[in-house]
């Protein structure tokens, strides 16, 4: 094997690395630890300990829709995503 072949196969084993790394990354962790539901218009929900009360987008996700146990969001690759919280 020549030293531009090594090279070449170096830099590309490099650069698949670097997109393993950045998919990772750009993996969201998001829990829920509490809703407090009254109604429609009035609840706070607590996703990753932040405080959230109003639908709208977020720095991670959209808020889409909210029940006494669930929050529908959207994440920022699109995908639909249903929290719940579970009683222990």
């Amino acid at each position: 094997m020549s030293r531009e072949e090594s090279t070449e196969i170096l830099t590309m084993l490099g650069n698949q690395t670097k997109n393993t790394k950045t998919e990772k990354k750009s993996q969201t962790y998001l829990s829920v630890s509490g809703i407090f539901y009254i109604d429609q218009d009035n609840w706070t929900v607590w996703i990753n300990d932040i405080p959230y009360s109003k639908v709208g987008q977020y720095l991670d996700f959209s808020i889409d829709e909210i029940s006494e146990s669930e929050i529908l969001l959207t994440l920022n690759n699109s995908e639909t995503v249903v929290l719940s919280v579970t009683v222990k």
